[in-house]
């Protein structure tokens, strides 16, 4: 039988297959002393280990102990595989042909995912990179780069990428793929405002850190120039929550960007079915500059709102004089914003921005009298 190698070189002095077809069962003695530092579930899996040509499955062409096999499906459970039967083995959601190399080449059984790591999906990836707006040449970071897809597809695009990463796994594939690792915390990573985009798909909780992809979010715009723009994959539950850090989040979208909700499922095929969103934010503060005749874009865009959107237009020419100066204007305007955030353009207004709006309507009612 011909088998193909999945590695140039053997690991622990036996090649590693792919694409074979099962073995015949056989015993296997794996003969490691004590002094062997390679753990006996990789080096049975270099021995033994069947990837499938699409990367999705991991099967085994031997006989094996329970003891060892215990601790070789929880490695294979690690890189997030899941037994399904004696044919198929342990499946994967994803192609895990390059964890599955490194794994074995570090001869490193991984934490179970302490960083809360699941690959970004191919079409995803797509998604960000045409909101990111990239040219050729961008000096673009990528701080959670796992096995780099977006990494890889930053590179087609004519950006190569400086990389952080945590989990020392990754690592070893960003490195074969000649990838520049500037950190391996990101946010121990402090380069100054040097980035035109920041593509990242953060961990969205961290042990002692539940809200790790806002802190993440955050370390990023530190990193862009005054041009520069981050965008980022983050959980759908950045639309609630009323503490001081959640509200004042939302405030910062409104003056510097915007989100839309990313279809439910997005991320199945990488383990998970977390609600996303796929935010993104502009470190400059041009949603505060003057607008269109309006003190700012904010104004603008909730005059639009109530001037287009019926149920607030009918509100507000049901209003007298007292009812725009007084608190049902106020109610209307912070229904606009509901609205407004719930599209995905939060919008945010000063004192100057809601005296601009009263005066307006205070203008357009005047005139319907008039006429």
């Amino acid at each position: 039988m011909t088998t193909t190698p999945l590695f140039d070189t053997p690991l622990f002095g036996v090649p590693a297959v792919r694409n074979a077809a099962p073995q015949p069962p056989a015993t296997l003695d794996l003969n490691l002393d004590s002094s062997d530092a390679v753990p006996e579930e990789l080096a049975f899996l270099a021995t033994h280990g069947v990837v499938s040509g699409d990367g999705r499955n991991v099967t085994l062409n031997a006989q094996i102990t329970p003891d060892l096999y215990r601790k070789v499906a929880t490695a294979l459970e690690r890189l997030g595989g899941r037994y399904v039967n004696k044919g198929r083995g342990h499946a994967f959601t994803y192609d895990v042909t390059a964890l599955y190399q490194a794994m074995l080449e570090r001869g490193e059984v991984p934490e179970k995912n302490p960083t809360a790591f699941f690959p970004t999906p191919q079409d995803l990836v797509e998604d960000m990179l045409k909101v990111a707006d990239l040219m050729p040449g961008l000096r673009v970071l990528e701080p959670s780069a796992g096995t780099g897809a977006i990494a890889r597809a930053l590179r087609e695009a004519g950006c190569e990428p400086d990389c952080c990463e945590v989990l020392g796994l990754n690592r070893t594939v960003l490195q074969r793929d000649g990838f520049t690792l500037v950190a391996e915390d990101f946010l121990t990573y402090a380069p100054g405002p040097v980035y035109d985009r920041v593509v990242m798909n953060p961990p969205f909780s961290l042990p002692g850190d539940r809200s790790a992809w806002r802190t993440h979010v955050l370390h990023a715009l530190e990193m862009l120039h005054r041009d520069g723009v981050v965008v980022a994959v983050v959980p759908r539950s950045m639309l609630y929550g009323d503490d001081r850090a959640s509200t004042d989040f939302r405030t910062l979208i409104a003056l510097h960007g915007e989100f839309e909700a990313l279809p439910d499922g997005s991320f199945s095929e990488s383990g998970t079915d977390v609600k996303t969103m796929l935010l993104t934010l502009h470190k400059a503060e041009w949603r505060t500059q003057p607008h269109a005749g309006w003190p700012s874009w904010g104004a603008f865009e909730t005059q639009n709102h109530i001037e287009n959107e019926p149920k607030f237009s009918a509100r507000v020419d049901l209003m007298g004089s007292h009812a725009i100066a007084g608190k049902p204007f106020d109610s209307l305007l912070r229904d606009v914003q509901a609205f407004a955030l719930k599209e995905g353009h939060p919008v945010h207004l000063t004192e100057a921005d809601r005296a601009a709006l009263r005066a307006h309507q205070a203008e357009r009612q005047s005139e319907r009298r008039a006429s």
